[in-house]
């Protein structure tokens, strides 16, 4: 098996982060906000893409941020 490329990555983020989320993709990082189907919009979230690659930051209850990185090699 070969990784031929990346569609998508998808990203959690609290409720209500979608602000955040188009001030650092979209305005910081420079990446454009692409429209989610309608069935999807209703959950909230916001997709950008850059290229043909895309970033779904999608919302999750009860988010919690990771303290630090698990699984990677270089953090144990």
């Amino acid at each position: 098996m070969e990784l031929r490329g990346i569609d998508h990555v998808q990203v959690a983020g609290p409720p209500g982060c979608e602000a955040d989320a188009r001030a650092f993709y979209g305005d910081l990082l420079g990446l454009s906000e692409v429209a989610k189907p309608p069935s999807l919009a209703a959950g909230g979230g916001v997709w950008f893409a850059l290229g043909e690659q895309a970033i779904h930051v999608g919302i999750e209850e009860g988010f919690q941020p990771a303290r630090r990185g698990k699984g990677c090699a270089w953090h144990g």
